[in-house]
């Protein structure tokens, strides 16, 4: 069996909660978990002092930075101020491989200069050759030597004769018929004229049976290419 509440209990309890001390029935303001503290001074102080820090810690950097571009970028290249160096090895490498090539293309190149022939000095041109001349001499000895080849040798003395002649001698038959019983045929009186080209002179025969006779001759010459040659008599 439940018993009702006693309800001066209740009341009394209620007036015990907000009755206690100075501050009863005074409302109390809790502070809320989300909001955020108000600055205080210590609190500026620390943000300044980071800032401060963070400021040298960049211009520490910087000159670091700034060293090492002097230091590796060599004393050709001085650094942009600012400009952070590369750390790219490829930058080192295209630096290093350039100064070849420059230094080369500022080495002189060497020619070959094609030394000056010597001048040749002109060759005298070669004087002709004098023609040969008809001479007396020349004639007798052509006409001996005729009379010696023509008695042993008629074919021989043929040759002799220029075609005209050949003809007007009436053929090899007529001329080898006569010359065939000569034996021999000495020349003697003779007489040159190279100008006219004609010889004159007295010849002794022997012929094959023993017998001799004498004949004076004139014959008409023509001079060729040094040689004579018989063109006819009178």
């Amino acid at each position: 069996m439940l018993r009702e509440p006693d309800p001066g209990l209740a009341k009394s309890r209620r007036s015990s909660s907000f009755s206690t001390g100075p501050m009863a029935g005074t409302l109390v303001r809790v502070p809320s978990a989300n909001r955020r503290p108000e600055a205080t001074p210590a609190t500026e102080a620390q943000i300044l002092r980071r800032a401060a820090a963070l400021l040298v810690l960049i211009f520490v950097v910087g000159g670091a930075l700034l060293v090492g571009s002097v230091v590796f970028g060599g004393p050709d290249r001085p650094a942009e101020p600012g400009a952070a160096p590369s750390s790219s090895p490829a930058t080192v490498a295209e630096t290093t491989s350039s100064a070849p090539r420059a230094s080369a293309s500022a080495t002189p190149t060497l020619t070959n200069t094609p030394k000056p022939k010597p001048q040749q000095k002109p060759q005298p041109k070669p004087q002709p050759k004098p023609q040969p001349k008809p001479t007396a001499s020349g004639m007798q000895r052509f006409v001996t030597g005729y009379l010696a080849t023509v008695a042993r040798d008629p074919v021989a003395g043929w040759t002799l004769l220029t075609p005209s002649f050949r003809n007007a001698s009436g053929g090899f038959g007529s001329y080898s018929r006569f010359w065939n019983t000569v034996t021999r045929a000495v020349p003697r009186d003779v007489v040159a004229d190279p100008r006219g080209l004609t010889i004159g002179y007295t010849v002794d025969y022997t012929r094959r049976d023993g017998s001799t006779s004498v004949d004076s001759t004139r014959l008409r010459l023509v001079f060729r290419g040094g040689d004579y040659l018989i063109d006819g008599e009178g």
